[in-house]
């Protein structure tokens, strides 16, 4: 912390026209903070996560003493702030009513952006490739999906040589169990494919030559994973699996290449930003997991 305000301080000797702070991790905010009153520099502060209303925050990391502690700097920080910037209406909304009425314009909601569109090129329809990149941790739990691809995979009598699943990145396992292992149990041993972290570009490649894009955000009722804006470059469809408590901020359609036996039928819903794609996929019914 130290080391961060030092570094700070120096940076702000050079009157910049802004202090702009991004969250997670937390600890800049309380540099910049800090910079913000030695300096008298207009403040930012860029929340992609709930810092005091985080579910996912791990029980053994809390207790009533550092929630209290969250609370208090949390509100400090959003009290120096000059501008609040969330990346999601979730986030917005829980950092608006913690400010008094007279302050609560000076937060904004900001969404990410997509670094450019680029054509994903042809496929072939067979093997039907389904792709997650990144970790399964906290709620992010694959282990619904592969059961219910498991029971589509038997019902329509699917082999090998029909769906690929790719795992890349820290999925090997989740909450002590193997994701080998339980796809070998689930009949889904020779279509599970685990690979360990790669370069930036191998995994963007990847994921323009699959037909379906999977993203793991159960349990994340305000969040939007900064995964699903690379997700919706390239011209592939994604799927977000959810529960209840997930108030999914963005909505997607899913493939039809595959009729998933334990989904509902959807109309599938893109952002505004691709209206090619969304006339094309309004042509076909598409599924979505729920």
């Amino acid at each position: 912390m130290r080391p961060a305000v030092q570094l700070a301080r120096r940076l702000a000797a050079e009157r910049p026209s802004v202090i702009y702070s991004s969250a997670p991790p937390l600890s800049p905010h309380l540099a910049a903070r800090r910079t913000k009153r030695a300096a008298d520099i207009p403040l930012v502060l860029e929340f992609r996560d709930p810092w005091v209303d985080n579910p996912q925050k791990p029980a053994h990391v809390r207790s009533q003493l550092t929630d209290w502690l969250d609370a208090r700097l949390e509100r400090k920080c959003l009290e120096a702030a000059d501008l609040v910037v969330s990346v999601s209406s979730g986030i917005d909304r829980l950092m608006s009513r913690k400010l008094p009425a007279a302050l609560q314009d000076k937060c904004v909601m900001i969404r990410n952006g997509i670094d450019g569109l680029t054509a994903a090129p042809p496929l072939p329809p067979r093997p039907f490739r389904i792709m997650h990149a990144g970790t399964c941790s906290y709620g992010r739990d694959p282990r619904q999906f592969l059961r219910t691809l498991a029971a589509a995979v038997k019902r329509l009598g699917l082999g090998p040589a029909d769906v690929e699943v790719h795992f890349v990145g820290m999925c090997r396992a989740f909450a002590g169990d193997d994701l080998a292992t339980l796809a070998a149990s689930l009949g889904l041993g020779g279509m599970l494919h685990l690979d360990d972290w790669g370069p930036r570009d191998t995994a963007l490649r990847l994921m323009s030559e699959s037909h379906l894009l999977l993203v793991l955000a159960q349990e994340q009722p305000d969040q939007v994973p900064n995964k699903v804006y690379e997700c919706l470059a390239p011209a592939v469809r994604c799927s977000r699996m959810r529960t209840k408590k997930a108030r999914s901020p963005l909505s997607f359609g899913l493939s039809p290449a595959i009729t998933w036996p334990l989904a509902r039928t959807t109309r599938p819903r893109w952002p505004s930003s691709r209206p090619a794609c969304a006339r094309a996929a309004a042509r076909s019914p598409s599924t979505t997991l729920a």
